[in-house]
């Protein structure tokens, strides 16, 4: 589930050498290389609770930004083809890793689960 729910998170290059962060379902290789096993309702699952993410600001998306500050800053040395690649590489870790995000999916699944027994 982290592993999927991590790459949603994409990195992007903006203007004057600088890096955003969206939250995407389509260019970031979602649904490719998951050999036989089809994650589609997962996937469809973690991104439509990550778009409904509390208001305000759910913690796993400050999380984000520290990530990407942090991954912008470890790659200055590197052209901007690699850097963002590494930029992305590096937030997919964190958010894969993101105990945030975990605590905020599993508990949306949980307690969905719980509703659907009744």
């Amino acid at each position: 589930m982290m592993i999927i729910a991590s790459k949603f998170f994409l990195a992007k290059s903006l203007p004057d050498n600088k890096f955003g962060t969206r939250i995407c379902s389509g260019v970031n290789g979602i649904g490719e290389d998951n050999g036989s096993k089809d994650y589609t309702l997962l996937e469809a699952v973690v991104f439509d609770r990550i778009m409904q993410q509390d208001k305000p600001t759910a913690k796993f998306m400050d999380n984000q930004s520290e990530y990407q500050v942090s991954a912008i800053k470890a790659t200055e040395s590197l052209d901007s083809e690699n850097r963002l690649i590494e930029i992305r590489n590096s937030i997919y870790k964190s958010m894969e890793n993101d105990n945030d995000l975990k605590q905020y999916l599993l508990s949306y699944l949980t307690h969905s689960n719980r509703n659907n027994s009744s």
